[in-house]
Formats: C-alpha cells, structure tokens, sequence
C-alpha cells in the first residue's frame, strides 16, 4: 500500500517518477527586492496628501495595486473599485486612478522615470555594498523587483541577511519607498521569501527547517505556474493547500491528480522540494525595445464612474469605451497619437539612464477574428539632437499615424482588439 509520500520505483532518468529533486547549482545566495505596493507608493509621492492613508490604485474598473493598509481593511487586488472605496473611506484612505492624459488615455509616465530611479539607486547601493574583489550580479525582473546574486560562499542567513537589511535602509532614505528582500540558494526560493517578507521585511530561506516553515504556510497556488483557476481548484480537491502538501507527491501523481502535463508536473514538483537552477542574468535597466499598448473593446461599454461623462475613449461618443474599426482614420489617429506620447515619454527617460536612443519605429495591430498581427516599420523620425524640441512629439505622432494607416488598409469594417507603438534597435547617443 502506498502513502501520498511514497516513491515510486521505476524513476525515469528525469527523476519523473519520483526521485527527490535536487540542485545542480548549490552555493548561491541570492537576493530578491521587491518594492511594497509600487504603484501605491508612486502615487503616495506624487501626492502628499495621500501619504499617510490607506490607498489602492484602480485602472477605469480593476484594482491593480492595494498597499498594506488597505489590504489590512480588506481591500483586494481585482475588486470593484466602488466596493474598495466603501471599505477605505470610513478610514480616511481613497482609490485613486493611475495616471491618465487630458483625454483619458492611460499613461505610465511617472512610474516608469520612479522604477528608472528605483533601479538606478538600488544598483547604486548594490556596488557600494559589495565585497571588495567579489562579483555581484543584478538582474532587473520587473519595474519593480530584481535578483542580485551575491559573490560565491556567501551564506543567506549571514551575509545575505546583512545585504537585505542594509538595502532596504538605503532605498527607504534615497528613495523613500519600502521594500522586502528575501534571501535564499536560487531565484524561486528568493521570490517566495520577499513575498512572505511583505511588507517592508526581510525572510531568509537557507536549510531545510527554513524551507519547511515557510513551505508549511504558503499556499500552493503561490508556488510558480498554480495561479489558474483549474490548478488550483484541482490542488484544493485534493487536499494541497500549502506548497508542503504539493512536496509530498512525485511529479508522476501531480500529472494524474493536479492534471498537469509531463513537463510542468515536474517542474511543480522541483518547486515544491525548491529546486531552481535559472540563472541570475546582469541587466540593470529596461531592454532596448520599448512599448506603448492598448487593448480596446470590441463592445460598447460605459467609461467607469468617477472617470468623466464628457469624453469619450478614443475618441469615440462621450461617457463611452467604444469599439475602434479600420475606417475610423481619425479615430485610429488619436489613439495612435496617445501611445506615441506614452512611448516618447518613456523613451526620454531610458535615454537618460542609459544614453541610448531608438532607430526604429514599429506600429503593430491585432485585428478581431484573427491570431495575426500586422505591423509596419520605419526609421525612427526624432534624432536625438531634436529630442527636446517642441515639435518632437508630434512628428512622432504623425509618422505612427501613417504606420497605423497603413497597417490597417484597405480595411473598413474589421475592429481593431490592440494597437502597439513599439521601439527598437537603440544605439548609443
């Protein structure tokens, strides 16, 4: 008779059957840095008034970002914006919207110069904490997380630990946000710790006692690729709630049970014994392709309340998300235009981290009914010379539009389901 936890013999060489996952690169220690509540704590900066309250962060009718006061009354990620303002308001706290351009058009801005800076400064603080004639590898993940590998033999619970404390010190005082670092052997296991760390901590993951205490309180829908709805309803019908569960069955019955394929069974089940040998990759900013997009509705829909009832998105009838067909030249211009000056925007403040500029402009278009994506290119028509001056953005705007245009063709009827302004081959200034 088997136990859940049995191994079963017959182990392929993979280890599928039921061999004990194990590291082929052990001796690392490496640090995750996450900022607490992004999106939140930009905005906190960007508005004083905001600082000392609970805030989430909606995007028309989503909540994207819930800082840990919020989340402490029972704000949520994804919840209707009106039912996160019912349970903030009593409090003093607010559910603001991301930043917007005049006409209601979604636009990054500030959060791209902040996680610029963020980067910037938290690399900044990595080399002066590095051990004399010890490398150290920093690997920007997101706009606001990244990887630093720390030199070989460190130890997690010793200089590990010290790096995670003194970061978060240092990004607390240049940049005034908190973030969690957690430390671990590999990236996974990193990640896990500063999610257990939040917010504004540090959790270290070294041995096996270490593994087992965080693993026994984590859910397993957090372990990497558990997050869709059929996962982890199957993970919940059989019992395995927390990432310890998962680690008690081979990678052979997580395919039966969890109905998982082959590959991504046992990449579940070296997850749940914290196995992880990707690598920490040195990249400090942004690649040098960068994107300005919009998904567009293929329905009419009311713009959320509180947004505005005298525009309309796109350009469309007021109060309204309306659908966006290949005739509508001049709708197709306003839109265009819009990510263009989100694109240009963000192309000025990577230009000025890393002394680069594009040479080449690409519009891309997703037509509804179709997995096709048509796109045109051209050269990039702003020099560098010509950055500030005050015609740039519009002849960007202009040279997207006639892409745009003739991207979409001879089409009239066909809606169009996403619009990408795309830039790319930069070289130095």
């Amino acid at each position: 008779m088997r136990t859940r936890g049995s191994q079963e013999k017959g182990a392929t060489d993979d280890g599928f059957g039921g061999e004990r996952p194990t590291s082929k690169r052990r001796g690392r220690c490496v640090a995750h840095v996450d900022a607490d509540a992004f999106f939140a704590a930009v905005e906190k900066q960007r508005n004083p008034r905001l600082r000392d309250v609970p805030v989430a962060v909606r995007q028309h009718g989503d909540i994207i970002c819930v800082d840990h006061r919020a989340r402490e009354l029972g704000a949520t990620k994804h919840m209707n914006p009106d039912k996160c303002r019912a349970l903030l308001t009593p409090h003093g706290g607010e559910v603001v919207h991301v930043h917007s351009t005049d006409d209601h058009m979604l636009s990054y801005e500030p959060y791209t110069r902040a996680s610029y800076e963020l980067h910037a400064k938290l690399y900044a603080a990595c080399e002066r904490l590095r051990v004399d004639g010890g490398t150290l590898i920093y690997q920007r993940a997101s706009v606001d997380e990244a990887y630093v590998q720390l030199e070989n033999g460190a130890k997690p619970s010793q200089r590990g630990k010290a790096f995670a404390e003194s970061i978060r010190r240092a990004i607390a005082e240049e940049c005034g946000y908190s973030v969690s670092v957690g430390v671990a052997r590999n990236k996974m296991l990193a990640k896990i710790a500063s999610k257990l760390a939040k917010p504004n901590g540090v959790v270290v993951i070294e041995d096996e006692a270490d593994l087992e205490r965080c693993f026994r309180q984590l859910p397993s829908s957090h372990l990497p690729k558990c997050n869709e709805p059929l996962i982890r309803r199957n993970l919940a019908l059989h019992n395995l709630r927390t990432a310890w569960d998962v680690r008690e069955l081979n990678a052979k019955r997580l395919e039966a049970l969890v109905g998982l394929t082959r590959e991504r069974a046992l990449a579940l089940c070296k997850a749940a014994h914290g196995v992880d040998d990707s690598e920490v990759v040195h990249k400090v900013h942004e690649k040098n392709t960068l994107s300005s997009s919009m998904t567009l509705t293929m329905v009419p829909k009311p713009l959320p309340k509180n947004v505005g009832s005298d525009v309309g998105v796109t350009g469309g009838p007021a109060g309204w998300y309306n659908p966006l067909t290949c005739g509508e030249r001049e709708r197709i211009g306003l839109t265009l235009g819009a990510r263009a000056r989100d694109l240009y925007s963000t192309i000025k403040v990577h230009q000025a981290y890393t002394e680069r500029w594009p040479s080449t402009l690409t519009v891309k278009m997703a037509i509804e009914g179709t997995s096709v994506q048509y796109s045109k290119s051209a050269a990039f028509p702003v020099k560098f010379e010509d950055a500030t001056s005050e015609t740039a953005e519009d002849v960007l705007t202009k040279k997207a539009t006639e892409l745009a245009l003739l991207t979409v063709g001879k089409r009239t009827t066909d809606k169009i389901r996403e619009v990408a302004v795309v830039n790319s081959n930069s070289k130095e200034t």
